[in-house]
């Protein structure tokens, strides 16, 4: 599934448990507060792929510097994007079906 999506790689340590990769509960909301905050409007009525076309074309700093207004106190307030464990879906698109901590 990821064939041909990566030609290098960064070698870093860590583990699927560590807590700031406890998975994101609510993915959508994420996005949904991302995209308020750039000024995206009436995000609840957009689908999934319009929030992310919308998103793709907002200019990288600003979507960046947004980040500063989404923090909230968490397991780690610093990570906002996190691991999202997908519903198995019938065209085997779904990437990660199964939490890391199981």
């Amino acid at each position: 599934m990821s064939d041909g999506l990566f030609s290098r790689t960064i070698m870093m340590s860590g583990n699927a448990i560590a807590p700031w990769n406890i998975p994101t509960e609510d993915p959508l909301s994420l996005a949904q507060r991302q995209a308020e905050a750039v000024g995206i409007a009436q995000v609840d009525t957009l689908s999934s792929k319009q929030l992310v076309d919308a998103l793709r074309n907002v200019d990288a700093n600003v979507l960046s510097e947004s980040i500063d207004k989404l923090k909230f106190w968490s397991i780690d307030p610093l990570t906002l994007y996190r691991p999202v464990v997908e519903p198995l879906c019938s065209s085997n698109e779904s990437f990660l079906i199964e939490d890391p901590r199981i």
